[in-house]
């Protein structure tokens, strides 16, 4: 008998056909799963995932909980007739292998199960009609389900939270092919003594370089990529997960269905504009029974997407999503060695030279400067009004952060007239200041 958790039953009891369940990693989505599909008995249902890797973890964890459901990687069950699909890692539904899925059972149940509900183009999800999220992520940190504290050390601008609503202009002249910070030195003084690290680089000859950086300081560092065999994958995952590796270097390989939960460090040394990407990246370090979880930011991807510990849910995020123009037929997939999103699969990488299984070196490696990374301590109010910088009309982000308004506090106060009498004339800012602060 499963015995699920309060939210994960209000899921079970509520979800149905083309819904999309959102629920960050280390919350039991796949509980959830097996429970659906014993929800689900009497019916055909297949679990599918995107690799193998997750295959074989989701397979343990229906037999632990005395599930008989197969489940099978997309692209090998393409031609399966099935009344029920469960479909993990949904957010990877621009796939043509998963689309075979739903075009060749129209009147089957379809229901997705991902930590973000985007695709990595930041596009939002085809074949789901309804967003099913129990609680945002700071609810979980809160109520002791992922690690209660997100320390998130990012690259040092010289600004502060007064600075917030000139954000966008400071950070546009920084180069995204740059890492900030003296990479190993800021790992040594920041990261938590006992260190269980994920590393993210641009390429594979990125990740060996900067493996050997970290070696030649102590570190017990290793290299993983798409390119290695199977075996010697699964290897370096044992050893990691026994603790003999602190470190493992890699490109896209483990930026989702990663179960090591003592993991307490990523480290981000490529920039990413997909929010999707950054949310899967910073999950590796939330699983519960740890006290805090660190993140290192050389790149700015922190100041690019927010606190995640100040998540409110994906609702809204979504809702804008879906206002962009939806691709009808998208083969969209991501480069095995520099995970660059690519419009085929096949296409050679226009980043890295990297097409199908040979490993290419990069054109040019990213330059690095030294420089000192910086606590980032926002008020949730005020990634609200970063947020609201975003819209394209005034009135609405003003309107936006009275929606939000119970997240206010006094120390807000000063940034928020200030982004207000940027954008909008004396009279207005001075009613939604007395509307927002009451």
């Amino acid at each position: 008998m499963l015995q699920l958790r309060t939210y994960q039953q209000e899921v079970v009891e509520q979800v149905q056909d083309r819904d999309m369940v959102v629920m960050p990693t280390g919350t039991g989505k796949s509980a959830v799963i097996a429970a659906v599909a014993a929800k689900f008995s009497g019916k055909s249902v297949l679990v599918v995932v995107p690799t193998v890797e997750l295959k074989s973890q989701l397979t343990d964890v229906l037999r632990k909980w005395g599930v008989k459901t197969e489940v099978m990687v997309w692209k090998s069950a393409s031609t399966m007739k099935h009344d029920v699909w469960l479909h993990d890692e949904c957010h990877h539904s621009a796939a043509a292998s998963w689309d075979k899925l739903v075009t060749g059972n129209p009147n089957a149940v379809h229901i997705g199960f991902t930590a973000t509900p985007l695709r990595l183009d930041g596009k939002p999800l085809k074949g789901f009609s309804r967003l099913v999220e129990p609680r945002p992520i700071g609810w979980y940190m809160d109520n002791g389900y992922l690690c209660p504290k997100l320390r998130e050390f990012t690259i040092d601008l010289g600004i502060d939270a007064l600075d917030m609503v000139d954000l966008d202009c400071q950070f546009a002249a920084l180069d995204k092919r740059t890492i900030y910070g003296g990479i190993v030195e800021n790992y040594l003084k920041l990261a938590p003594q006992q260190r269980r690290a994920i590393v993210f680089a641009t390429t594979v000859e990125h990740c060996y370089k900067v493996s050997d950086a970290f070696k030649r300081a102590g570190v017990v560092s290793e290299v993983i990529h798409n390119g290695q065999p199977a075996k010697e994958r699964r290897a370096l995952m044992q050893r990691f997960r026994d603790g003999e590796i602190e470190q493992l270097v890699n490109v896209y390989l483990l930026g989702e269905g990663v179960d090591v939960p003592d993991v307490n460090t990523v480290v981000m040394l490529r920039a990413t504009e997909s929010t999707a990407m950054y949310y899967q990246w910073v999950g590796r370090a939330l699983r519960a029974g740890k006290k805090e979880a660190f993140i290192l930011d050389y790149v700015g991807n922190v100041l690019r997407h927010g606190s995640v510990g100040h998540n409110l849910g994906w609702k809204d995020i979504y809702e804008e999503a879906l206002q962009t123009e939806i691709v009808e037929k998208s083969y969209i997939c991501v480069c095995a060695n520099c995970g660059e999103v690519l419009r085929y699969p096949g296409q050679t990488c226009p980043v890295c030279g990297h097409k199908q299984q040979k490993l290419a070196k990069a054109r040019t490696l990213p330059k690095e400067r030294q420089g000192e990374l910086k606590e980032l301590a926002l008020t949730p109010f005020t990634v609200e009004i970063m947020r609201a910088i975003k819209k394209v009309d005034p009135i609405e982000g003003a309107n936006w952060l009275v929606s939000r308004k119970s997240l206010y506090s006094k120390s807000d106060s000063v940034v928020l007239m200030q982004y207000l009498t940027r954008w909008l004339d004396r009279q207005l800012a001075l009613y939604y200041f007395n509307e927002i602060t009451g």
